[in-house]
């Protein structure tokens, strides 16, 4: 059986298309745009994380949190408090984390209370 000329030239040609399609997609690098490397001062570093997580990008929320916590730990300040206090409550008015998610996060790094439990005492 004999293929004619014009499907051949026709298959040549969409493959050769196909092939400079992958080829373009393959060279271009993919980034992502929820990735953010926070730095110092904190205050920028939590208007940053609050920006791209008002874009869409709530799932990083734990990342963005955890990178401000190690801003705020290698620069102790007396503002750190409040930065990380109007922080959560932006988040929380965005609606990224709800607001008992806010409080038991502030209350968990910034309102500690020491206590001593009766069993600690009977070893």
């Amino acid at each position: 059986m004999k293929i004619p000329h014009s499907l051949t030239i026709a298959s040549l040609l969409a493959a050769l298309t196909g092939l400079a399609g992958l080829a373009g997609c393959a060279s271009e690098p993919v980034t992502d745009f929820c990735y953010a490397n926070l730095r110092a001062p904190l205050e920028a570093a939590a208007a940053e994380a609050e920006a791209k997580l008002a874009a869409g990008c709530e799932y990083h929320f734990d990342d963005y949190y955890s990178q401000l916590l190690a801003i705020g730990a290698d620069r102790p300040d007396q503002d750190n408090r409040r930065i990380f206090s109007d922080h959560l409550v932006r988040v929380s008015d965005q609606g990224t984390i709800s607001r008992r998610q806010a409080q038991g996060l502030y209350n968990r790094y910034f309102n500690i209370k020491f206590v001593s439990l009766a069993g600690d005492y009977n070893t």
